[in-house]
């Protein structure tokens, strides 16, 4: 293998072999951080032009992960299942293989077919933040039989990763239900800044916003329910306030997708509601 690595200053007596596939943005952060912890990190991808301070380089995934103890995958989702298809059958018995990418639950656990009946322990690892603000003390969810160990691999970096159990997938759903708010909320708010910007009164949009968003935890559960109770009772009267608002975002020139959306989730729930 090292006729195809070529060597960054990397320090000797580390830790833990680490294999990154996948030297994007996400990925050189995660190698740095192990390089930095002390560990031998290889780093494999056909395409990025730079390797990170500390790392080594692999020409070929397979290679790459040859002694690595723990592999962590960090491509586009579009490409998860060739890695695995190459990667797994090279890795040595007991390592972890440590799935980041945001794939579908189901994906994730039709990896396993790769492994060789358990011969390499598949791990679910969803990333929960945006790296490229916490870098490598990203908060991180972990499921599968070797959850455990890949959580203590990981905290090497100092990560904060929970353990929520053996079934790979788990993690994801976890990550992905909670898109649901944390992207939509982020739409919803680009499509109301951008109204109140059209409307001349940004700032005012800004400071309701933040207002709304903000008290403890218990004030926060609060609001949660009351969201979950009165919507549906008041559906008909804020379905059709939404479609006077989308009428109003037409007329300044700004989407509304999004509240046209959620004019038509109301509607649904009032029709379930006279369906019952």
């Amino acid at each position: 293998m090292s006729s195809t690595i070529s060597h960054s200053n990397v320090s000797d007596g580390s830790p833990a072999h680490v294999t990154v596939i996948g030297l994007g943005e996400a990925g050189s952060i995660y190698a740095r951080a192990f390089a930095e912890a002390g560990c031998t990190v290889i780093g494999a991808d056909p395409v990025a032009p730079e390797t990170p301070e500390g790392v080594l380089r692999a020409d070929d995934s397979a290679s790459a992960v040859a002694e690595a103890d723990l592999v962590l995958v960090l491509t586009h989702a579009r490409a998860a299942r060739s890695v695995a298809a190459e990667v797994l059958p090279a890795m040595k018995p007991g390592s972890i293989y440590a799935d980041m990418t945001s794939s579908q639950p189901r994906a994730k656990r039709a990896l396993t077919e790769f492994s060789g009946s358990d011969r390499v322990r598949i791990v679910d690892v969803a990333v929960l933040g945006a790296v490229s603000s916490l870098q490598a003390r990203t908060p991180l969810m972990v499921s599968g039989a070797a959850a455990g160990h890949a959580a203590d691999l990981l905290r090497i970096i100092g990560a904060p990763v929970e353990n929520i159990g053996e079934r790979i997938g788990a993690a994801m759903d976890h990550k992905l239900i909670r898109s649901v708010f944390s992207k939509g909320i982020a739409s919803l708010t680009i499509e109301a800044i951008e109204a109140g910007r059209a409307a001349g009164i940004e700032k005012w949009v800004r400071e309701e916003i933040g207002s709304y968003l903000s008290g403890d935890a218990e004030a926060v559960q609060a609001k949660i329910d009351r969201w979950l109770t009165s919507t549906p009772k008041h559906a008909a009267r804020r379905s059709a306030e939404m479609r006077d608002v989308s009428e109003l975002l037409k007329s300044l020139a700004v989407s509304d997708d999004m509240t046209a959306a959620s004019a038509t989730q109301m509607e649904a729930m009032l029709s379930q509601k006279v369906e019952s």
